[in-house]
């Protein structure tokens, strides 16, 4: 799992940065930002959106592909509890 976190990490990073980029543009086109958004922080002149690598978006769909396959499993082992249980055991 630590890769796992990890992709998910350098993900939030770069959405972050995406999003400070954009705010930038707003404030550099006379918009105001919407209620609750944050000034920018400062980006350096070499500082542009990244694309994440297809080796990269392989790990977060996996992550997540993981995630699901637990949640649904989980959710079959409950409603067989449930249809295992009569009313006369409740």
């Amino acid at each position: 799992m630590p890769d796992d976190r990890t992709a998910l990490e350098d993900e939030i990073a770069r959405i972050e940065s995406e999003n400070a980029i954009l705010r930038k543009a707003l404030l550099a086109h006379g918009l105001a930002l919407p209620d609750g958004v944050k000034t920018p922080r400062a980006l350096g002149p070499d500082s542009e959106l990244k694309i994440p690598s297809d080796a990269e978006l392989d790990r977060v769909m996996t992550f997540f592909e993981k995630m699901w396959r637990r949640l649904m499993e989980m959710v079959q082992r409950m409603q067989k509890e449930i249809d295992g249980k009569s009313p006369d055991k409740l």
